[in-house]
């Protein structure tokens, strides 16, 4: 036998082993690289669907996006998700852990049931693998992932008959093919196998790289087939994994600086109760540090009469989960004292990434406790709405009552609030088409209204004056109308009488000053006739010594003069005291019943109408004081007759004398009374008197006139600030003007001073700066002083810097 046939029949079966073995190993390799591809196709695509879907799943957790529709944004996912290749026509699925289908290229089942299928079973044992299965009558292989954010099972999948076509195509033509096809299939699928796993290899040692943490590694397969896309594929997953980590790391970091710096406190609840987490600003709000909370039971901090009722919601919110919207509890500090939390939590036990309750709590205890003081300023508003003196009245610009006070009630003869519910403002008007529709008009444009007069109608059908104030305001979420009422029949009826009042004044003024003039006149001739009567009879006595006749005659005169003293004592009782003192009840009337001089024309009228008084009240006296004066000079100068006449009838001769008043002593005098109140405040009084003249004047009145003027000086050193001085300095002088010479006193304070306006209105009735007083004293000091022909006024450099009061009265030298 020749050798090439031992050669032939050696190496044929040997070459028929080969080309069979190498046809089994070639469809085998070309198998196994078939499925390495077809598993690579899956993982990437389950890779690419897991991060497209984490992705939208960022998106859709971002605060601005909390209100956008979660429907929409589902559908975006799925559509993302779905829009990823796998091999040529490989799909990614989703289905719920229910086993309802949730994303499916065949729309039709999209929400079936695959929970029965012993693949998904088999599959909801694990969270991630492989798998092959038939659905639809479809041989399949697929890769799969849990995704736990949505609960969701992503699947990467292709048909079998897609993945191992080649493979069959291969193991075809490897049969058909002869020995050289077979070995040149053979070397191709090596050189294919070995082509195709290179850069598969570096695609699986980037992705190791890149599930390491590595997300700068990048994957050069300089190809334009399915592995180089792939591979650009994987590098720009890389760079959104890349830039989602540094979003993710800056978004991190911004939500830690809100969390450290937040006004709230951010506290993590364990199932148990303990805290496990809480932010910076436990130390802020409770005094406690973050660190040294957690651990600890949260019922160790919050007070024992608030515990049950927490424990009661936890319990009820473990029967039935949901969310704690908003409840307030008392939390110990640290410094023992209790603070009142507000609270919102949220239930993310079940979060893997959480497993606790979240917390957020604010400190209410100022809130709190400005709606305490918000009910308190309610309620008082609403005890001075009822008790207010005045009518007030709240409609609507429709005429609607909304409410209305007891004064209001009062006024419109209203028995009960409930006895008039169809009452409206229309039915208060005497005329209501024409006068409250000129009030609505008015009230429209000017939003405000003092003393505004109108003719009103009360429940008994009196139709009465009266004087109303109104305003817009927000009352209940409406435009209202808010009125203050007040019947002034009796301010009219006043006004009437004091109009007739004062149109009689002036003339009984008038004949009043002329029977004074007239009795004066005939007192004066009389008194003169006296004495030229008295001189001769005392002369005609004494020259001829006939005494007894000239006490007979003086007898004679004495009753004379005595009448004349009667006549005179009846003069002065009729100097119109009874007139002034009614000109002074209806001044003090008319300060008491006039409307609040505050409002609008009201205080104008008040003040022109009492000054008038005033000023009449004034005249009144000052005539008073004149013919008083004359009339008790007259009656001194009789009286000072019949001491002469009991003089001349006793033979003995005296004349009369008249007091003066040394008004040196009587400031010492006066400041001694004020002694104990200048002690108490510390005041230091200094004296700077000079010799002058004793002056002839009303001792009494003048001391009280002194004793006003120094208590004015020490309330008002009360009234100053700290840094100043506490002192008085009185002085008296003797001082020369062009109108000639005075005797002047000074009386200077170091208090609180006051404006150049306050100091033109000073002598004026009812002013004060003090802010309580009549405002009378300094009134009337000024009315006696120029009632003596005197000077007085009051300087001052301003607030703050003092004041120094000067009287000037003739020197009767």
């Amino acid at each position: 036998m020749r050798i090439s046939k031992k050669i032939l029949l050696t190496t044929l079966p040997l070459t028929v082993f080969i080309l069979l073995s190498a046809g089994g190993v070639t469809y085998y390799l070309s198998y196994n690289a078939f499925t390495d591809m077809a598993e690579i196709w899956m993982e990437t695509g389950l890779l690419e669907a897991v991060m497209t879907v984490t992705e939208h799943e960022n998106i859709l957790q971002k605060p601005e996006n909390e209100n956008a529709g979660v429907r929409q944004a589902e559908s975006d996912m799925i559509a993302a998700m779905q829009s990823v290749k796998v091999g040529k026509q490989g799909y990614v699925f989703a289905v719920d852990v229910q086993g309802i289908i949730v994303a499916y290229p065949d729309k039709s089942l999209t929400g079936v049931n695959i929970s029965a299928e012993k693949w998904f079973q088999r599959v909801r044992n694990t969270k991630n693998g492989r798998i092959r299965y038939a659905f639809q009558g479809i041989s399949c292989m697929a890769m799969y992932a849990y995704f736990p954010a949505r609960k969701w099972y992503l699947f990467a999948a292709v048909s079998e008959n897609e993945a191992y076509r080649t493979v069959r195509h291969i193991g075809i033509y490897l049969f058909s093919l002869a020995v050289p096809g077979s070995t040149i299939i053979f070397l191709i699928l090596i050189f294919l196998t070995r082509h195709l796993t290179a850069p598969l290899k570096q695609l699986i040692t980037g992705a190791e790289r890149i599930g390491q943490g590595d997300l700068k590694t990048r994957i050069f397969i300089p190809r334009g087939d399915e592995l180089g896309r792939l591979a650009d594929v994987f590098n720009k997953m890389a760079a959104r994994l890349q830039e989602t980590l540094a979003m993710l790391q800056s978004r991190e970091k911004l939500f830690r600086s809100l969390i450290e710096n937040a006004s709230g406190i951010i506290i993590i609840l364990n199932h148990d109760g303990s805290i496990r987490y809480g932010s910076p600003s436990v130390r802020r709000v409770l005094g406690f540090e973050a660190d040294g909370i957690v651990g600890r039971d949260a019922s160790e901090f919050v007070h024992p009469d608030d515990l049950p009722n927490l424990i009661e919601i936890f319990a009820e919110k473990i029967q039935h989960p949901g969310d704690i919207q908003s409840e307030e509890f008392r939390v110990r500090h640290k410094d023992g004292s209790w603070c009142v939390l507000e609270t919102v939590a949220k239930d993310l036990l079940d979060d893997p990434v959480v497993e606790g309750w979240v917390f957020n709590l604010r400190d209410v205890s100022d809130r709190n406790q400005a709606v305490s003081q918000l009910r308190e300023s309610e309620e008082k508003y609403r005890n001075l709405f009822e008790s207010a003196p005045e009518g007030i009245i709240i409609t609507t610009l429709d005429g609607e009552i909304l409410s209305f006070n007891k004064a209001f009630m009062k006024i419109f003869k209203i028995g009960d609030k409930n006895a008039c519910p169809e009452l409206r403002a229309d039915d208060l008007y005497a005329d209501p088409g024409k006068d409250r529709s000129e009030m609505i008009r008015r009230i429209k444009k000017e939003e405000q209204i003092e003393n505004y007069e109108q003719d009103h109608i009360d429940q008994s059908g009196r139709v009465f004056p009266a004087s109303r104030s109104l305003r817009l305001i927000r009352y209940e979420g409406k435009l209202c109308i808010q009125t203050i009422i007040r019947d002034v029949t009796r301010i009219k009826k006043m006004e009437a009488e004091l109009r007739n009042y004062a149109e009689n004044l002036e003339r009984m003024v008038n004949e009043k000053t002329g029977e004074l003039k007239s009795a004066n006149e005939k007192l004066s001739a009389t008194v003169k006739s006296l004495e030229e009567t008295r001189e001769q009879l005392a002369l005609n006595a004494h020259q001829s010594g006939m005494a007894e006749i000239a006490v007979s005659v003086l007898h004679n005169i004495g009753n004379t003069v005595n009448s004349v003293n009667v006549r005179a004592s009846r003069l002065e009782e009729m100097l119109g005291t009874r007139e002034i003192q009614s000109l002074n009840k209806i001044h003090t009337l008319l300060q008491s019943e006039w409307p609040d001089p505050g409002k609008e024309g009201s205080g104008e009228r008040k003040e022109k109408l009492l000054d008038f008084f005033s000023m009449i009240i004034g005249i009144l006296k000052d005539r008073n004081n004149k013919f008083g004066a004359d009339l008790e000079f007259i009656g001194n100068g009789v009286n000072h007759i019949m001491e002469i006449i009991t003089i001349q009838q006793k033979y003995a001769g005296l004349r009369g004398y008249e007091t003066r008043v040394s008004l040196n002593d009587l400031l010492k005098d006066s400041a001694e009374m004020l002694m104990d109140s200048l002690v108490k405040r510390k005041i230091e009084l200094k004296y700077s008197f000079n010799e002058i003249p004793d002056i002839l004047l009303d001792k009494n009145k003048m001391m009280q006139i002194f004793i006003n003027i120094l208590k004015n000086a020490y309330e008002t050193i009360d009234m100053a600030p700290p840094e100043n001085e506490k002192k008085i300095y009185m002085t008296t002088s003797v001082e020369k003007e062009d109108t000639g010479e005075y005797i002047q006193v000074m009386i200077r304070d170091t208090g609180m001073g006051l404006t150049s306006e306050d100091r033109k209105k000073i002598f004026r009735f009812n002013f004060s700066t003090k802010g309580r007083g009549t405002g009378y004293g300094l009134h009337d000091a000024a009315n006696y002083i120029r009632a003596q022909e005197g000077m007085i006024d009051l300087l001052s450099e301003g607030l703050g810097k003092g004041a120094c009061l000067i009287i000037k009265l003739p020197n009767p030298i």
